[in-house]
């Protein structure tokens, strides 16, 4: 089980390969070697073994902390990376959202100068509507003076 565990973890792409294929060779030499010696061992041989293991593991130890160091500081120039593409996005939308309020403030402008112009147009009309009403009226005042007359 513990080797098929480190098998797995070897696999990983992310990892030096050349640090894979040594471990990987390190560890089926060592297994050869079991199987070789099997029913041959003494008390000794066992003892050896576990410490070519434990002097190994340390090995590996300080290899993935060479691993994860490397991890790490690759996490954080991609990091810097996406905050400062985050930074340049949000200029961009900053920029093209000013350019929608400008736009907008342009309609209202428009709007109330097409307001004010239409304003006068209608007091021209009043006036006309007005003026038209008057002469109306007299005309009226002298069409009845006509008839009773």
């Amino acid at each position: 089980m513990f080797l098929a565990g480190i098998q797995f973890f070897f696999l990983d792409p992310r990892l030096n390969h050349s640090g894979m294929t040594m471990f990987a060779s390190m560890v089926n030499s060592y297994r050869n070697s079991l199987e070789e010696m099997e029913g041959q061992m003494e008390e000794k041989d066992f003892k050896r073994i576990e410490e070519l293991f434990l002097n190994f593991s340390g090995e590996f130890d300080q290899k993935l902390e060479r691993q994860a160091a490397v991890f790490q500081g690759q996490l954080e120039s991609q990091s810097k990376d996406f905050k400062n593409w985050i930074g340049t996005e949000r200029e961009s939308f900053q920029h093209k959202l000013d350019l929608v309020v400008e736009g907008q403030q342009m309609v209202v402008e428009k709007l109330e100068e097409t307001r004010t112009e239409l304003k006068a147009e209608i007091a021209k009309v009043d006036q006309r509507v007005t003026g038209v009403g008057a002469d109306l009226a007299a005309h009226r005042r002298d069409t009845e003076a006509h008839r009773k007359g």
